[in-house]
């Protein structure tokens, strides 16, 4: 699917608001919106910081980018992914987290087989759904993502739960991942401004960046609000000053018109 055109200013814009993010905390861990070095490249300081030098070494910004940014809100809550989760029946979806993905050139580190649903865990589960942007194409070289097709169907292997109050570390791992076999999982390179869906419990990971291109990225999650519950136990959670704000802002068109994917 063709989310974002071309032509679009909002890719320009969302590298052009990341940019600046990046700016303001790439020296402290900000509290909502947080940037995560690249493990592969960055260090620790003397006074136990994080010392990210003079490259682009960043990871990732979450997790909340969606609720502090306009144009992350803007694109988050745009008319076309309210009426693309409108026609998947999704009825109180809320948006749970947002991240931008670097995928650095050279260095950008490998993300390790795992689910989306052992981190953001609900009862009952399949009502979480990753919506991953690709603001540049993704292809095999600078870390596209791999799936195992049908590995939704079988459950969580494992689950990321809040260690108890004043321990460290604060989170933990109840269960483990499997041993996976490489060769069932299918790579999906994508275009500049494609939409992949990612259902909450389909087993995928992508690649280290040896290229000498960045694989950038948006990505959300929603979660199905309307009989669910969002485990206590998961290392997120809702506030009243930051609550998991509904998707939906317009109301639907008549007849469930679609045309806004289009």
């Amino acid at each position: 699917m063709a989310f974002l055109g071309a032509g679009s200013p909002l890719g320009p814009a969302l590298h052009s608001s990341v940019i600046n993010k990046r700016k303001a905390h790439a020296q402290k861990i900000a509290e909502n919106i947080k940037v995560k070095p690249d493990p592969g490249r960055a260090g620790l300081g003397p006074g136990g910081d994080w010392v990210l030098g003079t490259g682009s070494l960043s990871h990732l910004c979450s997790a909340a980018l969606h609720a502090h940014d306009p144009v992350f809100r803007c694109v988050t809550h745009s008319p076309k992914v309210q009426a693309l989760a409108r026609s998947l029946g999704l009825q109180m979806p809320v948006v749970v987290q947002s991240m931008y993905i670097f995928k650095q050139p050279h260095f950008g580190g490998e993300v390790t087989p795992h689910q989306d649903a052992s981190f953001l865990y609900t009862e009952p589960l399949g009502r979480v759904l990753g919506l991953w942007i690709a603001l540049e194409d993704a292809t095999l070289e600078n870390g596209c993502l791999w799936f195992i097709p049908g590995s939704h169907t079988g459950g969580v292997s494992r689950r990321m739960v809040r260690a108890p109050a004043g321990s460290a570390p604060g989170t933990s791992f109840l269960g483990s991942e499997p041993t996976r076999d490489n060769s069932l999982f299918v790579p999906t390179p994508v275009l500049r401004g494609a939409l992949i869906l990612i259902h909450g419990e389909v087993v995928h990971k992508s690649e280290q960046n040896f290229s000498d291109r960045s694989r950038q990225a948006y990505t959300f999650h929603l979660m199905e609000a309307a009989g669910t519950v969002w485990s206590p136990d998961n290392w997120l959670r809702p506030t009243p000053e930051l609550p998991f704000p509904p998707l939906y802002t317009e109301r639907p068109s008549q007849g469930g018109d679609t045309s806004a994917l289009r």
